[in-house]
């Protein structure tokens, strides 16, 4: 099935490159690269707790475990753009490595409102990543320095263009992670030994959801330069997450609402070594926050639900290398 989907996707990018080559009203561009991504998913727990005896408050954040983005990602796009003004455009990415770095976790404790330190729990583990993303839209071009077409018909094309347009798009991406040797410690109890763990520990996936509206901008210098930008905005993100404590039978189920926020920008530019082959840089960064409900079972308490609220950061810098059709 996945050779078939493979196959099917390419019989798809062919065809679209031919309808491209053999009409004027259309362009497509298609490139691949490498990356690199840095930053963090962090998930906290708090703000209430609900079990078999009723509702608690229960201050924020009670637990917070962070998981440190560091991936080598392969990278695949395509910009077709239809007529003169509309344009779709599809993005994936996939790790080239396991991203090796340490998750960590923290508990406190609480007076009142106020959180104690040191924490009362510390974890420490050593972490394999694996993610995927995947994103498409549509932008419509609002303004143009001049029309593209009359210009190159009447050969007095001005040496700069420039283009701004409105868009829409989604954005899906899937974290797996993996944690295994892991060291706990109990700062706040000094006679209690901290203890370690070989082998697998943990288990934690997560996906969200990012449907978006854009502003972007692009200058194009001389068919040889192309320089764009793009901010996008959204008040919908989703984000779902599982994690398995493998040492203390502790598991957790969390869902959110479309109510978060996310904000993500994109910078890029674009040399043309000939008329169709191009080398591009990019640099984009992007920060979300949803609130969510976890479904938890702990061996020791039983079940209970709790507030979770599912953030992150991340950025990414790549090279790649298209082709214009």
């Amino acid at each position: 099935m996945k050779t078939f989907g493979v196959v099917r996707t390419l019989v798809l990018f062919a065809a679209m490159a031919g309808f491209c080559s053999v009409s004027g009203a259309a362009s497509l561009d298609m490139e691949a690269g490498v990356g690199y991504m840095g930053g963090d998913v962090t998930f906290e727990s708090g703000k209430y707790i609900i079990d078999s005896t009723g509702t608690t408050a229960a201050p924020f954040p009670q637990a917070r475990a962070e998981y440190p983005l560091e991936l080598f990602m392969g990278t695949a796009r395509l910009n077709l753009e239809i007529a003169s003004r509309l344009s779709f455009y599809g993005k994936g990415m996939l790790p080239i490595d396991d991203g090796d770095t340490h998750v960590t976790t923290t508990e406190w404790l609480y007076l009142g409102a106020i959180r104690t330190e040191p924490p009362a729990y510390y974890s420490r583990a050593d972490l394999d990543t694996d993610a995927w993303m995947a994103e498409g839209g549509i932008r419509f071009d609002f303004y143009q320095s001049y029309m593209r077409r009359r210009e190159e018909l009447f050969r007095r094309k001005p040496d700069f263009f420039w283009r701004y347009a409105i868009g829409a798009g989604y954005i899906h991406r899937h974290f797996a992670f993996d944690e295994m040797d892991s060291y706990t410690s109990w700062p706040n109890n000094p006679l209690l030994t901290p203890t370690t763990v070989t082998g697998p520990t943990g288990t934690h996936e997560a996906d969200v959801g990012i449907p978006y509206l854009e502003l972007s901008g692009t200058m194009e210098y001389k068919d040889k330069f192309v320089l764009g930008f793009s901010i996008a905005a959204s008040t919908f993100v989703h984000a779902e997450d599982k994690r398995d404590d493998l040492v203390n039978g502790v598991t957790s189920k969390a869902s959110s609402d479309w109510d978060g926020e996310a904000v993500i920008a994109k910078m890029g530019v674009k040399y043309y070594m000939s008329k169709n082959w191009y080398a591009s840089l990019d640099v984009e960064g992007s920060r979300m926050e949803t609130d969510a409900e976890a479904n938890v079972y702990d061996p020791s308490v039983g079940a209970y639900r709790t507030g979770y609220v599912i953030s992150g950061g991340d950025w990414f810098t790549g090279l790649s290398l298209g082709y214009t059709f």
